[in-house]
């Protein structure tokens, strides 16, 4: 680059004849790059200034990449200062995050810095503010963790986890401008009970903790939870005794037992993110004293500080080579705790005095006089982020408390004069506390006290020297102090005078009995505790409603309403509908049929109302499915397939009918709530020995030692070989069922077979990597039945049945043999219960667990005939008597949860409905809880055609196939249901035949 002299001199550029602006210079000449390298070497005033010079140099700022340098310097500030680095992490939720807009990194740099100011100006005029929440534990048999962000407890008999989120504060709109707040639950979960050595560690978001042989890492962001063995083949010679994380490092103590020796090994791994550990490549310190002995490490040192009666003495290892001791410190025994930070250790002398000692040079010096008898239980030492705090009586209710923090960067400092005098120094009003926690953002403890009915409760309290409002918990310039009790802070001045968390903590004379005495005579506990704004105790009141008095709330009154409306609504009918799903295998399979598009059912989202709308749809069709049943209120309806049924053969689920031809290979997929065809998939040819099965949306069918995939919905095939290298073994048998893949492999169907069961994350995915198997089995004339619980492995002989109960849990182990007299139709299990017909045609149930047996009805039909049978389906048992049959069929129906229950119901059972039916000969039949599917030849023409029709019992229009409450019929055959005039006349064509049919019939 070349510059002539009057360019030089700024003759060019029209500036002054003695000045040149080498900003507008190169800004003018397109050198944004080095108009970017001259920037970087700027701090954020000077910055900020650049653009307040003239406007030359602000259009010279915007486009030097104002983005990288404001992002340059955040990223400088989080590396040379933890401060800036634990307000990022902690208040990330509500700071703004990094985009592609400058100004977004230019936000967030100035929010982190504001705060940081405000945080040591308000540790210096000693300006707080008070919080606390119940937690209403036991805490002689708890251990608490308090960390930057969450504080966590553990109760070792039950081996439940408790977590707090200790900077956020629980926000929820109570009507227009009227908020509550409290210390906000993250979350509970439950680890493993009575584990009294179980030792935890919380990390950023994460809590780990392990014990003798697995660490568990807790994901408090996602709550989920993974287990690791670090050692999976020293199971018997290792045992993990300790664990620690500390600056990135996840570093754990083993006890390694050989023969009558032991030793303790450190092992030490580098963590990539508070849940993903680097487990490939671990560092191990051999051979070290653990008794009596605190661990410190950062990215350049591990320090082990083993705590004599009068002595300290240190050993210092290199991250670089752990193998080989560098140093070894030693010092007199201090009264307070030792501690350590970027490479130097502090120390509390005899006369209580702060050292400070250089781990890489030895040398130390006195930095502080604190004036604190430290031999005193509640006179303590702690760092935090840039500060040193001592604290006095911190905790004792009889005298007042005092704290003194000196700046951690000036203690290191070798330049800065001695001793240090402390920035801050005040005395605080503190109740007795059992637990104590002191970092930069203010102090937690944990107390006893007692409440207005003298009750004992367990607090966690907090003075938060944060700037941010005490109800929504944001950062704010400008704060109102709350007049009555000077402890909290609010950004709106109206909000305080509705937030009664205040008031709670500072004054606890208004209770409910003052309003109580009010109202006279009367109190209403649900507006009482709206008024006072604990909907997390109306949620909890709420939670044991069913659905219709839930409704019923919203109609009792205005305030019971706003209560209803203002509890999480959204919750309550999530938790509605979950536990149905979970209860009634009806609502689980009518939610999964109707969830296509035909059906119109809304799927949970954000807003309650959809929860609740779903609830009330699905409520509707079960009471309609089963008023039908009851009225013999059906549809008919058929598709013609075209297929020779001779050489075919048919599957029918709840939502799918499958056809396979062997010579052809081709499949043929209905769907049989709207009898469209799907798909139609090209398979194996002349596989006539293949073995298929429908579960759900997937089509699964195996050949030789291959099992394939089918997904209905996406149309794609997975081939899976779930025996690698055993190519010999064939797969003679399988079958789908309650959420697990069984396949039976080996050299033929006659010799013994090895079951292999596989838990089925959804119908397309499975878990291959860890079968259970049952070594042995002979699958001549067999068939598996199984569940979450029991495998049933049912060998069907002349006379009798014999039926291998094997547990899910140890299936090599055979846990008992049932014989059964062979039984006319089809053998039946369902939910650990096995379902029979006797000789005498009585319905026989048999307890796979107890063994005991009873019969539970009479069916009053003749089971030898080959079209009279039994089905179990969503919690329903149906027999059916000349199913076919021009004379007319009947069907009978019970209920399988009185059945099985063996102390409410007087037996025999009575069947809840039995009616006569009209239906045409039938090849293939499948009956389940929403109607019978069936498949005929019929001869129209002097020619054939195969049928597939349906008699359906769902509340759906016979043209659009959409749930409706109100339907109308056809008025010549009674047997088609439509939500309009126009479905019925868009369906005529399809429809003639079987409405002349069905009246010529009747």
């Amino acid at each position: 680059m070349s510059m002539s002299e009057s360019e030089a001199h700024g003759e060019g550029e029209g500036a002054q004849p003695n000045h040149f602006d080498i900003v507008k210079g190169l800004h003018s000449r397109c050198l944004s790059n080095l108009l970017e390298v001259v920037f970087k070497y700027l701090d954020a005033d000077s910055l900020r200034n650049a653009e307040l010079t003239c406007k030359a140099w602000k259009v010279a700022a915007s486009d030097s990449n104002p983005k990288k340098l404001w992002r340059v310097l955040l990223q400088k500030q989080m590396s040379t200062s933890p401060l800036w680095e634990r307000l990022n992490y902690c208040l990330r939720s509500e700071l703004p995050q990094q985009s592609n807009d400058c100004w977004s990194s230019r936000k967030l740099f100035s929010k982190i810095e504001f705060t940081a100011k405000a945080l040591k100006q308000n540790w210096l005029k000693n300006d707080f503010a008070r919080e606390y929440v119940d937690i209403d534990v036991g805490l002689r048999r708890c251990v608490y963790m308090m960390r930057n962000k969450f504080i966590a407890l553990w109760e070792p008999i039950n081996g439940v986890f408790k977590i707090w989120n200790r900077m956020t504060l629980e926000v929820e709109e109570v009507e227009k401008q009227q908020k509550i707040n409290c210390l906000y639950l993250q979350q509970v979960f439950h680890g493993p009970q009575n584990h009294l050595e179980l030792i935890f560690e919380v990390f950023e978001d994460a809590l780990l903790y392990s014990t003798k042989h697995d660490i568990f890492i807790r994901n408090l962001t996602t709550q989920t939870t993974e287990i690791y063995r670090p050692f999976p083949s020293e199971l018997t010679t290792k045992f993990i005794t300790s664990l620690r994380v500390v600056e990135g490092f996840l570093c754990i103590l083993v006890l390694l037992v050989k023969g009558t020796k032991l030793r303790n090994d450190v092992v030490i791994w580098k963590m990539i993110s508070p849940t993903e550990i680097d487990w490939k490549n671990p560092r191990t310190i051999p051979t070290v004293k653990i008794d009596n002995t605190r661990i410190f490490m950062d990215d350049r040192y591990i320090i082990f500080a083993h705590l004599g009666t009068s002595w300290i003495s240190c050993d210092v290892y290199h991250m670089q080579n752990l193998q080989k001791n560098k140093k070894s410190l030693k010092f007199s025994r201090t009264r307070a705790e030792l501690m350590y930070q970027d490479g130097y250790l502090f120390v509390v002398t005899e006369m209580n005095e702060i050292k400070i000692m250089n781990v890489e040079t030895g040398k130390s010096r006195i930095i502080a006089l604190t004036g604190v008898d430290f031999s005193q239980p509640n006179n303590f030492m702690r760092m935090h982020s840039d500060y040193i705090f001592v604290c006095t009586n911190l905790g004792c209710s009889n005298v007042r408390s005092r704290i003194q923090i000196w700046d951690l960067k000036e203690a290191i400092d070798p330049t800065t004069k001695l001793p240090l005098q402390p920035f801050s120094s005040h005395e605080l009003i503190m109740d007795q506390a059992m637990i104590l926690h002191v970092d930069a953002f203010g102090i937690l403890a944990v107390n006893r006290e007692l409440d207005l009915n003298s009750r004992e409760r367990d607090v966690i309290w907090m003075l938060n020297f944060l700037p941010i409002c005490y109800c929504c918990k944001r950062v704010k310039k400008r704060l109102l102090i709350c007049a009555p009790c000077k402890s909290a802070k609010y950004c709106q001045g109206a909000i305080q005078i509705v937030n009664t968390g205040t008031y709670l903590l500072s004054n606890f004379t208004i209770t409910m009995a003052d309003i109580e005495a009010a109202q006279s005579n009367h109190f209403d506990i649900i507006e009482g505790l709206h008024l006072r704004f604990m909907n997390n105790i109306l949620e909890a009141i709420f939670q044991y409603l069913d659905a219709e008095s839930l409704r019923n709330t919203e109609l009792t009154c205005k305030a019971w309403k706003a209560a209803a409306s203002d509890s999480n609504p959204k919750k309550l009918w999530q938790v509605l509908l979950h536990t149905k799903m979970s209860t009634s295998p009806l609502w689980e399979r009518l939610d999964y049929c109707l969830r296509s598009k035909p059906s119109k059912l809304p799927q949970p989202s954000k807003d309650c109302w959809f929860s609740r709308k779903l609830f009330s749809k699905i409520e509707f069709t079960v009471k309609a499915l089963q008023r039908n049943w009851l009225e013999n209120d059906l549809t008919r309806e058929y598709v013609d397939c075209d297929v020779g049924l001779k050489s075919c053969m048919f599957q029918m689920r709840n939502k799918f009918i499958a056809l396979w031809e062997p010579i052809s290979g081709i499949f043929k997929i209905w769907n049989r709530i709207t009898l469209k065809v799907e798909e139609v998939y090209h398979g194996l040819q002349n596989r006539p020995d293949m073995e298929f099965e429908l579960y759900e949306n997937a089509l699964i069918y195996s050949l030789s030692y291959y099992i394939f995939i089918r997904n209905l919905t996406t149309k794609t095939t997975e081939v899976h070989k779930p025996f690698g290298l055993e190519t010999k073994k064939l797969i003679n048998y399988l079958r789908a069922e309650n959420g697990f893949l069984c396949v039976a492999a080996g050299f033929r169907v006659d010799d013994c077979n090895d079951v292999y069961i596989w838990k089925m994350k959804s119908p397309t995915q499975i878990e291959w990597e860890n079968p259970k198997i049952i070594p042995n089995v002979s699958m001549d004339n067999s068939r598996i039945y199984l569940d979450g619980k029991f495998v049933v492995i049912a060998h069907h002989g002349t006379s009798y049945i014999h039926c291998d109960v094997y547990l899910l849990s140890e299936p090599k182990k055979k846990q008992r043999c049932l014989k059964l007299p062979r039984t006319r139709p089809e053998l039946l299990y369902q939910d650990g219960f096995l379902l029979m017909v006797t000789d005498r045609d009585e319905i026989r149930i048999v307890n796979v667990e107890t063994c005991k047996s009873r019969i539970i009805a009479y069916t009053e039909l003749d089971f030898s005939r080959h079209n009279n049978f039994l089905r179990i389906h969503s919690g329903y048992i149906f027999a059916f008597t000349s199913v076919g049959c021009s004379l007319g069929s009947r069907i009978k129906i019970w209920d399988f949860e009185k059945a099985t229950d063996d102390f409410t119901t007087q037996l025999p059972l009575q069947p809840i409905c039995s009616h006569q039916c009209f239906m045409e000969p039938a090849m293939i039949l499948h009956v389940d809880s929403f109607g019978i599917l069936a498949v005929n030849r019929e001869s129209v023409r002097l020619h054939e055609r195969d049928i597939i029709w349906t008699l359906n019992f769902l509340p759906i229009c016979s043209f659009c196939k959409q749930v409706k409450k109100r339907l109308l019929k056809c008025a010549s055959c009674k047997s088609a249901k439509y939500c309009s005039s126009n479905c019925q006349k868009a369906d005529w064509k399809h429809h003639r035949d079987m409405c002349q049919k069905v009246r010529d019939h009747y």
